[in-house]
């Protein structure tokens, strides 16, 4: 089962805030990140997402659909990667900055995937861990983290829509 004692157990680092998270903390390495959701039980959303726009794609979803892709019992709400291919040269810092600045309403940034959080009502206490795979694009490790919460929970993480 994939959860924080594994996550550890493969060197990702400490979960801090990724709400106040200051954008030059993360390294300017290819990785994996995780987004967590410390508060356990069944969550409320909010009606509107904060995270800006971008192409003019909808932010905001229907509430039945945030509970219809809710999975219980995990802390685990996003699984990302930077680094995509040996050819995209996207690094953590730039992901996360790119993630943060959206979900804090910033417009016209790209961060596909992982909208969903952003509509969260306790957004501002998710957490956020990284590994860094230096020289080897993150999208090997987090392809294996998706196939673990698969077998785990027979879907992927709230946040995450596909492989």
């Amino acid at each position: 089962m994939l959860d924080l004692t594994v996550l550890e157990a493969m060197d990702f680092g400490v979960p801090r805030n990724f709400w106040t998270m200051n954008r030059k903390e993360p390294p300017k390495e290819f990785g994996v990140y995780v987004i967590l959701r410390p508060a356990s039980g069944s969550p409320s959303f909010l009606e509107h997402s904060t995270g800006g726009t971008y192409r003019k794609d909808p932010t905001t979803s229907p509430s039945s659909h945030l509970y219809h892709r809710w999975v219980n019992e995990t802390p685990i709400m996003y699984i990302g990667a930077a680094g995509l291919t040996s050819e995209n040269k996207t690094t953590l810092r730039g992901r996360l900055s790119a993630y943060q600045r959206y979900g804090h309403g910033q417009n016209g940034v790209s961060h596909e995937g992982g909208n969903r959080i952003w509509q969260l009502e306790d957004v501002k206490d998710l957490t956020v861990t990284w590994k860094q795979t230096p020289g080897i694009p993150g999208k090997l490790l987090e392809d294996k983290l998706l196939g673990l919460f698969e077998l785990a929970h027979g879907c992927l993480p709230f946040a995450n829509g596909r492989h």
